[in-house]
């Protein structure tokens, strides 16, 4: 009886070592979409502030270079889910910046407006020294490392 108690005992841990393994990996998995989600999030949240730079650019035939020059809040004043601000930045750069939080997804995204010969015509450049498969969840973007 003993050895059948401790038979159980042992298949019992597996089986408890199995589901909590397989419930880890699913969070991870869960985790990782989160990620992905707040990350596309916040580069649609900067769609209205490109739009904001090509408007200034038509009226004043040269790039923003800050947040205040569009009337936008302050940087952080986009923080959430993730995002720690969206700063506007010189030749109309915009910078989506995240922070080390609950989500742990630091890193950084560049919006770059692409300009032939010093005259932009709308085009953006979305690059990232960051997430290395930026370009499998949003296809407008790459990935570039620093230096690269």
């Amino acid at each position: 009886m003993d050895r059948a108690f401790r038979a159980l005992m042992v298949l019992a841990l597996f089986l408890a070592i199995g589901g909590l393994t397989n419930y880890l990996l699913q969070e991870r998995v869960k985790d990782k979409h989160i990620k992905i989600a707040f990350i596309a999030n916040a580069v649609a949240t900067a769609i209205p502030i490109k739009l904001r730079v090509q408007e200034y650019y038509a009226m004043n035939d040269e790039l923003p270079s800050s947040n205040e020059m569009l009337n936008l809040r302050p940087p952080e004043g986009f923080k959430g889910n993730g995002l720690h601000s969206i700063a506007v930045e010189q030749g109309g750069v915009i910078h989506l910046r995240f922070g080390k939080d609950e989500q742990s997804i630091s890193g950084n995204i560049f919006l770059i407006p692409d300009s032939i010969n010093d005259q932009f015509y709308g085009e953006w450049l979305c690059l990232t020294p960051n997430y290395q498969t930026i370009e499998k969840w949003i296809p407008q973007c790459r990935y570039q490392p620093v230096g690269g």
